[in-house]
Order: C-alpha cells, then sequence, then structure tokens
C-alpha cells in the first residue's frame, strides 16, 4: 500500500490552471459557437468589427482570469492537503502490478555499433 504524503504546491498549481482553462476554452468556443449560429443579432452583425473583437477579447480575457485563478485554487488546495496529510495522513491507494501478455517491452539495443565508412 502505498500514501500520498504531499503535492508539490508549484506543480500542482500549474496543472490545474492548464486544466481548467482548457475545459473553459472549449467549453466557452462551444457556447460562442451555438450562440452565433442561434442568435439571430449574432448572425446579422457577425461582419462588424466590434462585435467580433468583444466577443474574442472577453473570451481571451476570461481565459486569463480563470487561468489565474485555477493557480491559486490548486496551490491552496495542494497546500491545503499538505497540512492535513502532515497532521493526519494522505491518502492511500493499494497498487497492483499486473501482468499484460498484450503489452511488448521494447527492447533496447545498447550495443556500440562500428563507424561507418564512407
Amino acid at each position: 500500500m502505498y500514501e500520498i504524503k504531499k503535492f508539490d504546491v508549484l506543480s500542482t498549481a500549474r496543472i490545474t490552471a492548464f486544466v481548467i482553462t482548457a475545459v473553459y476554452l472549449v467549453a466557452a468556443t462551444s457556447l460562442v459557437i451555438i450562440l452565433f449560429i442561434t442568435n439571430d443579432y449574432a448572425t446579422r452583425h457577425f461582419f462588424e468589427p466590434e462585435f467580433d473583437d468583444f466577443t474574442f477579447v472577453s473570451v481571451l480575457g476570461i481565459a486569463i482570469i480563470v487561468g489565474i485563478v485555477g493557480f491559486g485554487a490548486g496551490a491552496a488546495g495542494s497546500a491545503v492537503y499538505n497540512k492535513i496529510a502532515g497532521k493526519f495522513s494522505g491518502v492511500k491507494m493499494d497498487i497492483e502490478m499486473i501482468d499484460d501478455e498484450s503489452y511488448v517491452q521494447p527492447q533496447m539495443d545498447n550495443t556500440p555499433k562500428p563507424p561507418q565508412q564512407s
């Protein structure tokens, strides 16, 4: 049985910020596309410069804010986990190695090869 004693705060924060920002961008892009398809005003005014610029800038601006908030949440969450795991106990996991016969580990050929002559 293995136990997770602590997380690296910076690493956890970076991963959390990346994942949350990626999910936001996919969701926001999907919603903007749906809005443009279904909204009559958006369809009529799509090619006006101020309309699509505002939408693009707002989606990217909010993505930056979401990334910053995700970074802070990841850092705070891992710091809280580290404090609790230090006082009590971390998450325990029972990990079992199984032999999967369909997986063949690549063979490494470490023998030096003679130099080729031209």
